[in-house]
């Protein structure tokens, strides 16, 4: 790892402490660091951005692979991630019957589970996989998704009381921020590190502008196979994909791993039932912001 990237990830960190300690101490925080005491909103929280993680994770990657290995052009790989929705679509709208009938960490709990199964799918497609393989799976990972966004979401905003609704409102966009940045990050990184790693050792007796371009991505690979032509041709293209599917097995693996990670939690520290917003807001909440709010009251109906 370079000096660069340690250095960015350190300043992150220091940054992220020095806002949580700004947060307990302010008196108007603009998020109230207490709420993630409530595991309702923390575990939600965590969950919902490692659902973000491996989502974009898929995107980041099954759009190339539909179009570097599968030969589709971009609007025929646009096309073939539309059937993406309606399972998650239908499984969001069932999701609060099945809430109410078997409890918020069942139902989290199962759609972790099949979406990390869903992913794991994914980590067995290989060159010569087809489109029904990638559907297969897809299918799976959103009816899982499905069955955990919208009972998340409801637990985050159940969490908090409806005066700070916003709060709530804002951290739920938080978690599918960070998750989708995080998501590219990782899942790039790991696709990048394998195919390196895996690209046959005579890649480094090419010229340096072929070497480079090679190393750099699988497009770049493909694009120098065709220059050459014939069996080298060929034969660079075949190694250049199968060194790429070794970076997907690595990335769509860990994604799974995360998310059955995240079932785990989900399954020990969430609560059985979601309550609603109304069933917590008269609930005590040690907040100097509300402090300063009612003494501000009580001053002005004195004068």
């Amino acid at each position: 790892m370079s000096g660069s990237t340690l250095l960015a990830l350190g300043t992150g960190a220091t940054l992220l402490i020095a806002f949580s300690k700004w947060e307990r101490h302010t008196p108007v925080p603009m998020l109230d660091m207490a709420l993630f005491r409530d595991r309702r909103f923390g575990v939600s929280s965590l969950g919902m951005t490692l659902v973000f993680v491996v989502l974009f994770g898929f995107f980041f990657i099954s759009i190339q692979y539909f179009q570097l290995v599968l030969g589709y052009g971009p609007f025929e790989s646009g096309l073939r991630i539309l059937p993406f929705m309606p399972a998650m679509i239908i499984m969001s709208l069932l999701s609060p019957r099945l809430v109410v009938r078997f409890g918020a960490r069942v139902v989290i709990g199962i759609g972790m589970l099949l979406t990390s199964i869903g992913v794991l799918m994914f980590s067995r497609l290989q060159i010569d996989s087809s489109y029904g393989d990638v559907l297969t799976g897809m299918f799976v990972m959103t009816t899982g998704m499905g069955l955990t966004s919208s009972p998340m979401t409801n637990l985050i905003m159940s969490s908090v009381p409806r005066h700070r609704a916003g709060m709530g409102s804002a951290m739920n966009d938080t978690t599918r921020e960070l998750g989708t940045t995080l998501g590219v990050a990782i899942f790039g990184s790991l696709l990048a590190s394998a195919y390196t790693g895996n690209l046959p050792a005579n890649i480094s007796l090419m010229p340096d502008q072929a070497r480079e371009a090679v190393t750099g991505s699988l497009g770049g690979a493909l694009y120098v196979s065709e220059q050459l032509g014939g069996e080298s041709g060929a034969g660079l293209a075949f190694a250049a994909r199968t060194a790429w599917m070794e970076g997907v097995h690595l990335a769509f693996l860990v994604g799974a791993g995360i998310l059955l990670v995240a079932a785990i939690i989900s399954f020990l520290f969430l609560d059985g039932r979601a309550r609603s917003a109304a069933a917590v807001e008269d609930e005590p909440r040690p907040v100097a912001a509300d402090a300063l709010f009612r003494e501000g009251a009580a001053g002005h109906s004195s004068l």
